[in-house]
């Protein structure tokens, strides 16, 4: 990973946003993870170019909320180190998964 990599959600829930560096790709990915859960969950592995694009079954959590959907983690490598360089999360239903985050984080940016 480079040591510049760029992380983004799209979205309003409390987890969206652009995040630079592993200052900030770090304690997003555990932020996310306090919220979703993969288990066992079935797993597709797509490459294309310079992407690998993964797929998955994951639940989303609140206090109240558990809700199915398709996660995409667009990964982007860097054509010279072959280091990732960028990072997209797409939910399937982003209105859904903003919804159920902002029940449970509030308010809080992972940061």
């Amino acid at each position: 990973m480079l040591p510049d990599v760029v992380l983004e959600l799209e979205g309003s829930s409390p987890l969206a946003g652009t995040y630079r560096g592993l200052d900030e790709v770090g304690p997003f990915v555990v932020a996310l993870r306090s919220v979703l859960d993969t288990g066992r969950s079935s797993v597709s592995f797509l490459h294309a170019g310079d992407q690998m694009i993964v797929r998955h079954q994951i639940s989303v959590h609140g206090p109240s909320h558990a809700a199915e959907m398709v996660l995409l983690q667009r990964f982007t490598f860097d054509a010279n180190s072959g280091k990732l360089a960028r990072i997209t999360v797409e939910p399937e239903d982003a209105g859904l998964f903003d919804y159920v985050v902002h029940t449970a984080l509030g308010d809080t940016r992972a940061s």
